[in-house]
This record gives structure tokens, sequence and C-alpha cells, in this order.
């Protein structure tokens, strides 16, 4: 009797290590596999008036995604040691690399725009390796490139963006003539004097939505389709 009993206790015993390994076994490899999985990120390039930062803000919260947009200038002016006001000078505004440096001697903070991108790529580089992001502007898109992210760009016609514009600023139709022309000109020059391109062009983009006859939703709902198809594709 003793004899059996304790040969039930080893079976018993064998039986819940089996378990625990196999369970084991289950979790190392599903982590694996998530390891292994494509870490597309979102890149969202927008015009002024566009919707982009909503569409951004919709897409984060919907798939829990952490959103980077000032974080990202942020960021960068604490590894430069800069203040944010100049970096954000140096992102899309139109004045001469002269002047920055000008602006940079006066406050003792020599920080180019080579030392930019380099700070910003680096920065994007760490998300990337982490994934589950989405990165607004700064031309993450280029920086990150097709294979590793889903790369979406939000436009409108000029006219519904200075409407949009002039209604959530509340200004002016003149006003917001005046901003989004200026808003279009620098981040169209940034990604030129920065990378060698033209912003809007759409071989750097998987999709390009115009919001001009979209909602928000289905703006998100158009974009969620389009990640989910291509991550697809890449998990292949």
């Amino acid at each position: 009797m003793k004899i059996h009993v304790e040969s039930e206790n080893i079976n018993a015993m064998i039986e819940r290590q089996l378990k625990l390994w196999e369970t084991q076994k289950k979790i190392s490899e599903k982590k694996l596999e998530e390891e292994n999985q494509p870490k597309l990120l979102i890149t969202i390039s927008r015009a002024m008036g566009s919707m982009g930062e909503e569409v951004a803000a919709k897409l984060s919260q919907l798939t829990g995604f952490q959103l980077f947009d000032k974080e990202i200038m942020e960021a960068i002016a604490k590894n430069s040691g800069v203040q944010t006001k100049i970096v954000e000078l140096l992102d899309e505004e139109t004045k001469s690399d002269l002047m920055h440096w000008l602006k940079g001697t006066l406050k003792g903070e020599i920080f180019g725009r080579s030392d930019y991108i380099k700070s910003l790529t680096r920065s994007i580089g760490s998300i990337m390796k982490h994934g589950n992001a989405i990165l607004v502007g700064r031309g993450a898109n280029v920086i990150i490139g097709m294979k590793r992210g889903f790369n979406l760009r939000i436009v409108g016609s000029f006219k519904t963006r200075v409407e949009r514009v002039a209604q959530k600023m509340n200004i002016s139709q003149k006003e917001a003539e005046k901003l989004v022309r200026k808003s279009d000109k620098g981040r169209a020059i940034f990604i030129k004097t920065s990378f060698g391109m033209h912003s809007g062009d759409p071989s750097f983009f998987d999709m390009v939505l115009n919001t001009d006859c979209l909602d928000l939703d289905d703006t998100v709902e158009l974009a969620l389709l389009a990640y989910s198809k291509k991550k697809h594709h890449m998990a292949k």
C-alpha cells in the first residue's frame, strides 16, 4: 500500500511538472513569436488643417499605441542641452541656418540643423526598437522607411484647411490663409533641406487620405484597415 501511495504521489508530481513545462514552452513560443513579428510604427505626415492631429490622437486611442509629437521635440531638446523653442525653430521654420546660429550664440547654445537631424534620427531609432508607437511629422516616414512603418499622409484642399484653421483658432479667413501658407512652406523646406525630398511625394507613403470628404471616423477606419493589411503582409 505504501509503495502504491508513493507511486501515485510521484506520478502526480511528474504530471504537474510536465504541465508546468508545457505552459512555459507555450509562453516562450508566444514571446518568440511576438518578438519576430514586425514592429510596424505608424507615421503621420499632415498638412495644417487636414485633421492630421485628430487622426493621430484617435489612432492612438484605438490601437493603444503611444503618440509622439511634441514629446519628440522635448527629448531632442533634453538630449542636446538646448531649449525646446530653439529646436522648434530648426524643425519647420524657414529662417536661415545663420539666424539659428546667431540665436544659439546669443544664448550660448550652438545647435545646427545637422545636429538636429542626427538627434532626431537617434530618437526615432530608439522608438522604432519598441514599436507600438505613432510618430507625427518630423520626416519620420523618411527615417523609418517603408519596411518598418505604415506611413500615412493626411491632406486636404487649401480652402477646406483654411476654413478649419479659422474655425478652430477663432481667427479670420485672411489670418488662417497666412498661417496655412506659412506652415505648408515651412514643412516643405524642412523635408527638402533635411532629406532632399519633396514632402508630398506619394512614393514615401502607404496611404494618402484627403479629408475634404471624409470625417474623422471614416479616415481612421480606412487607415486602420490599411495598417492591418500591411502588418499581415509583412508577417508572412
